[in-house]
Parts: C-alpha cells; sequence; structure tokens
C-alpha cells in the first residue's frame, strides 16, 4: 500500500497530485451541488455527495500526505464560498481531509486491502465507503453540533452518513470496475 501518513514524504514531485486532486476536488464539489441540489439538505450535506469518492480514491492511489493535502486545499477552496469564520474554515477542511485516511485505516484491520484498486472486490469497496461515510459523518457533526452549526445531530449525522456512503461506492466502484475493463481489454 501507500507510505504512512508523514509530512516529509511531502516533497515537490507531489505537488501536481496535489493540485489535480485539490481542482478535482473543487469540480465535483460544484458539480454535485448543480447536478444534485435537489438532494442537498444543507449547504454541508448532500443525499449523494459524489466528492466523497475522490476522498477514497486519493488516497488509494496517491502517496497518502499528498492526497490529505489535496483533499484540504479542495476543501478550502469550496468552503471559501459558504462565508464561515476561518477556524471553522479550516477545522472542517481537515475532517473532510483526513476521514479516508482513517476509514481507509480501519476498513483495512477489518479487511485487509492489498493490491490496486482495480482488484478490490465489491465487499472491500463496501467496507472502506462505509467506514469514510461513518468517520466524516461523525467528526462533521459532531464539530456542527458542539459549535451550534446544527441542533439535529443524529439526522444530520444520518443524512451526511447515506450521501457520503452512496457517493463513495458509486465512484471507487465505478473507478474499480473501469480499471478491470481496461485491464482485460489491454491483454
Amino acid at each position: 500500500m501507500n507510505s504512512r501518513f508523514n509530512l516529509n514524504n511531502l516533497t515537490k514531485h507531489q505537488l501536481p497530485s496535489i493540485a489535480i486532486v485539490a481542482l478535482t476536488w473543487a469540480i465535483l464539489y460544484k458539480l454535485n451541488n448543480f447536478a444534485l441540489s435537489s438532494l442537498s439538505v444543507t449547504s454541508f450535506i448532500s443525499w449523494i455527495f459524489i466528492p466523497a469518492g475522490l476522498r477514497l480514491l486519493a488516497i488509494l492511489l496517491l502517496n497518502r500526505t499528498a492526497a490529505i493535502a489535496g483533499l484540504f486545499i479542495g476543501a478550502l477552496i469550496t468552503g471559501f464560498s459558504l462565508q464561515l469564520e476561518l477556524i471553522d474554515w479550516i477545522v472542517i477542511s481537515a475532517i473532510s481531509a483526513t476521514s479516508p485516511y482513517l476509514a481507509i485505516e480501519v476498513a483495512h484491520y477489518f479487511l485487509p486491502i492489498k493490491g490496486k484498486v482495480c482488484e478490490l472486490s465489491v465487499g472491500q469497496i463496501f467496507t472502506m465507503s462505509l467506514s469514510l461515510a461513518v468517520y466524516n459523518a461523525v467528526l462533521h457533526n459532531v464539530y456542527f453540533y458542539l459549535f451550534h452549526f446544527t441542533h439535529r445531530f443524529w439526522i444530520n449525522t444520518f443524512e451526511m452518513l447515506t450521501g457520503d456512503f452512496i457517493g463513495a461506492f458509486f465512484v471507487v466502484y465505478i473507478f474499480s470496475i473501469t480499471c478491470k475493463y481496461f485491464k482485460l481489454h489491454k491483454a
């Protein structure tokens, strides 16, 4: 698998990866808000959140430090339009960027992940997507509840968990079967 999270791994060679992840996050976020606006619950929650899949793919495909940095910068970019206090903006972006790393570590503990993304089973994708959704929804909504963004902790957690799970599972599954298809037809 990729290297563990370590700031010493962040070199100029990862800068293109960071930029691509940040830009892709911003594009997917805006696309999700546009195409699935009717499924948005709040400015932070949607019943289907496609960028959640990028979170997992970035961690699976790239140097983890670069992936987290790209996700963090992407979340900062998209959070700019939400008119948050600086500390809220940073904390919410940090939760968004680090939750996939935690999710993959937990998923790996319960269901060892070996090989490449295109070799993942549906069970592995399900486990990682569910783990991501749980971590992301709980961490975000604890922060939202403690700092008075919401008073509906359980409902918002369920809504975010559902949206993140659907988005992550869909994106990673489609990516995985696309890789398998091209791998099969390449031979």
